[in-house]
């Protein structure tokens, strides 16, 4: 099989398993209305398969990111507001007494540390659209220290995410409120996440259970880490794998996976392959979103701009020539 059958069929399995078509999304926002299509900054069909193909060329072992993308989860701005209607019909079965209480909820988001867009910005713009009739603006808490009288009086009360990575942000979000919140009978409480890693949702239960917060906690959707085992490598190619993995990911992060709060492995080791539509949490493989080292990543985080071809290309020319030159250092010295 060839390279070029490779690439196609692993974006053909990246479309199936996201259950979405690449033909129907365009970059260009006027090329959508002309040509009704879909506006995507990352999967429009006019960029889409040449951003796969130049993220490629940056490495030697093409198969295994291949195998990664195949796996990859994305999530178009139509979905993710499909999402969020899935999680508030989720509270309001949770809470037996169907959608009515919605309009008697708050729905508390999460501010980015850094200042940049993050879930909770889109979460607050999209929830409503599909709640028009229960769920209004004052009901979308961006600072909850500003609002805990509004937040008292709630009957239902929802801390609300698109992705937890390790779990730690959400546990120290989530308890903060509530130590403000004072008494919490007859309040139904919920921490309701679109995507999370299977292991940081059955601790976050067990801790908020051994610290006596009355918080039930769901995602709608489960991600694995990469290199869990038979998940999308057998047992015997696992090493070997992660080994090579870890290099790429430690020469683009300019960090070894353990040290500090490195990216590479994504954030904290998280291992996700996972991209919104408005932008790559850093949980994500830092190859898939992180332009340095010369990297063309395919889903780049928003908060720098992507990368120029010709940039990178010089970039890519520079590393090669440093390493021509060090090569006939080397056999000039033996």
């Amino acid at each position: 099989m060839s390279d070029e059958m490779e690439r196609k069929e692993a974006i053909h399995l990246f479309e199936k398993n996201n259950e979405l078509e690449i033909a129907d999304y365009h970059s260009d926002r006027r090329a959508c209305r002309v040509n009704k299509k879909i506006h995507d900054q990352y999967i429009g069909n006019d960029i889409f398969e040449s951003n796969v193909q130049f993220w490629l060329d940056n490495f030697e072992e093409q198969e295994t990111l291949l195998r990664l993308l195949a796996n990859y989860t994305y999530v178009p701005e139509l979905m993710y507001g499909g999402y969020l209607d899935d999680l508030t019909d989720d509270v309001a079965a949770r809470c037996k007494e169907g959608k009515a209480i919605l309009a008697d909820t708050c729905f508390i988001t999460f501010p980015s540390s850094k200042g940049i867009k993050s879930g909770g910005d889109v979460i607050r713009s999209l929830l409503p659209v599909g709640h028009l009739e229960s769920i209004g603006k004052d009901q979308l808490i961006a600072d909850a220290g500003k609002n805990l009288n509004y937040i008292k009086n709630a009957k239902c009360i929802v801390f609300i995410d698109d992705m937890v990575g390790s779990g730690e942000t959400a546990r120290k979000n989530v308890t903060r409120v509530l130590d403000k919140l004072g008494s919490l009978e007859n309040k139904k409480i919920f921490l309701a996440v679109m995507f999370a890693e299977t292991s940081s949702i059955e601790r976050l239960k067990a801790e908020f259970q051994s610290q006596g917060y009355p918080v039930e906690v769901f995602a709608h959707r489960y991600c694995q880490k990469c290199m869990s085992e038979g998940y999308i490598f057998s047992r015997e190619e696992i090493g070997e794998k992660e080994g090579m993995l870890r290099e790429y990911e430690e020469r683009i992060a300019g960090q070894k996976v353990n040290q500090g709060n490195s990216c590479a492995m994504g954030f904290r080791n998280s291992q996700l392959l996972l991209s919104f539509f408005y932008n790559t949490p850093n949980n994500t493989l830092c190859m898939f979103w992180s332009a340095a080292g010369g990297n063309a990543p395919p889903f780049a985080r928003t908060s720098r701009q992507r990368p120029k071809i010709d940039e990178i290309k010089g970039i890519r020319e520079r590393r090669k020539r440093n390493a021509y030159e060090m090569a006939k250092l080397a056999r000039t010295n033996e």
